[in-house]
Parts: C-alpha cells; structure tokens; sequence
C-alpha cells in the first residue's frame, strides 16, 4: 500500500494531504443510550444512538423474514399512496425498504458481468460519453426527481452556463433551477413526463432531438443507433 501511494504521489506531482478508508461493518446493537463516539456533537439523536439502532434492528429483521418468506417486493405506488416525493410525516409510507433488487433482465454496474460490459463497450468506443457523464455525478434529491437529476448532469457535462446563480457566487445546473416547465412542487409529487424533460432541456441552452423507445417515430434500430451515436461522443 505504501509503495503504491508513494507511487501515485510521483505520478501526481502533488502532495498527498489526507486519506480516509471508509469500509462497511456488520450493524453493532449497544445498550448505551447515547453514540459512544467522542467525537460526536449529538449523541442522543445519532443515528448510533440506542434508540436508532434498535429501530433499524426491526426494520432490518423484519425485511430479511419478509425475503425468507419470498413476499412479494410492494410496488413505489402502494408505498407512497400520496406520492413518492411526499415529505409530510403524515404522508409517510407504512413500509421502507433498503435498495431494490435488480429485475433479473438487468446487470448491476459494479458486477464482474457490468465491468466486463464496460470495458468490451469502452474497447468499441462506444462509451466516450461516460466520462463527462461521471465527472457530473449526483444522486437525486426527491424520489421523483430522477428526470431533473439525469437532465442537470447532461447539461453540467454540456458545459452549458446556466446564465443563473446556483449557490454563493457560482453558476451551475442544479436540480431546483429546472422549473420553468412543470412546477418543482408537481414534479415532487410525480415526476416529469418525456415532453416536459425535453422541454426543460431546450429552455435550458441544449439542442435536442426526441426518440422514443416504442411507438411509430422510432424502429428498434434506429433507436439503437441514435444511441450508440449519442454514447461515441463526448
């Protein structure tokens, strides 16, 4: 490990400041009422707090009888019958869960499959547009705003000035300056249609062209090809 940071270091040119290994642990149960760690400024309400930790218990034992019996997985609708971008208490879901298993028609990213995709798809030089892609990463900060959160790395990768004030002195896309075609509070509620996403690209400096997956527009290889042009290019 030396050896390769020392490694790194000549290559960067730079010196290294600080590094944190961040590693996931099996869940610890305590019987302290408050988070043990020294460190921390809130104790009581910690997520490693007793109280937490044994609400997360009954969820956790809970979903893992719930996969031993092979119920059937609730659909996002049952869950958030008022939405999934709901953020009332009242309007909470009954049942939570922690991450979805993939449909079997899908490969994770991180898989040996996934990565043995990516590399086959980035020898082709079909995958150069995942790297502007990647430098503007975000997850989505609602449930429904995964239309807002895909547009707003598009447009950050584009390199398009948003000719608006994002936070201090900064101007950058971010999900809550998409809102001149459909309300952020709709959106919230239920997401953004197609029509609307393309809307909110062209108002906001980009150049696009719609093709829709089914339907009389689009055969299935013109569709392919539009994509395969649109991921060859940065």
């Amino acid at each position: 490990m030396k050896r390769a940071l020392a490694h790194c270091q000549t290559r960067l040119r730079t010196p290294l400041r600080n590094f944190c290994r961040v590693m996931s642990t099996e869940s610890k149960y305590i019987s302290s009422t408050a988070c043990l760690n020294e460190r921390c400024e809130v104790k009581e309400s910690c997520p490693s707090s007793a109280i937490n930790l044994e609400a997360r218990k009954i969820i956790e034992e809970s979903s893992r009888a719930n996969e031993a019996k092979h119920l059937p997985r609730p659909s996002v609708s049952s869950l958030f019958p008022y939405g999934p971008g709901s953020t009332d208490p009242s309007e909470w879901p009954l049942r939570s869960f922690y991450k979805r298993v993939l449909p079997k028609e899908c490969v994770r990213f991180g898989s040996e499959q996934g990565i043995k995709l990516f590399q086959e798809s980035l020898a082709s030089g079909n995958a150069a547009a995942y790297f502007p892609l990647a430098e503007q990463f975000r997850t989505q900060d609602e449930p429904a705003f995964c239309g807002l959160s895909t547009l707003t790395m598009v447009l950050n990768s584009l390199a398009i000035d948003p000719g608006r004030i994002w936070k201090g002195g900064w101007r950058w896309f971010s999900e809550e300056l998409l809102d001149c075609c459909e309300s952020l509070e709709k959106i919230r509620k239920s997401g953004i249609a197609f029509d609307k996403l393309s809307c909110l690209a062209s108002c906001n400096g980009a150049n696009v062209e719609t093709w829709r997956a089914v339907g009389k527009e689009t055969d299935a290889e013109e569709f392919r090809s539009a994509v395969k042009a649109a991921a060859a290019t940065t």
